[in-house]
């Protein structure tokens, strides 16, 4: 039988990312069916993931539908997805060194909270 604590754990690396990625995108509000999630884990084969614009505009492609959920989704994939040119470096603690808006930091808060301020 499977052990229930390894089921409910989430993938790590990049997949996990991008299941972080594509949750934050759903409680934004914009939805996302499970077959635009599986097209989204395509796009990171064919796209130059060092291309930052590649990857935003190829996620976007199979993530949206409306041209007015582009504003969320970029807010979202600026905070996901940052601008770094360094790697994340492993603090003793066991985090990941960055302090939450810091390049290379992943959102501690909810990103669609975020965005909820955001659109006020």
């Amino acid at each position: 039988m499977t052990d229930p604590a390894a089921r409910d754990a989430e993938p790590g690396g990049l997949a996990g990312h991008l299941d972080g990625f594509v949750r934050a995108v759903r409680e934004a509000g914009i939805p996302v069916g499970i077959s635009q999630a599986v097209d989204a884990a395509e796009i990171l084969t064919v796209v130059d993931l060092l291309d930052r614009e590649q990857l935003r505009h190829g996620l976007a492609a199979v993530l949206l539908q409306r041209a007015a959920q582009r504003p969320t989704y970029d807010v979202l994939f600026d905070l996901w997805w940052p601008l770094t040119d360094r790697p994340r470096a492993t603090a003793a603690d066991g985090t990941d060194g960055a302090a939450d808006g810091e390049p290379g930091s992943r959102p501690s808060t909810c990103p669609a909270t975020t965005v909820s301020t955001w659109r006020r």
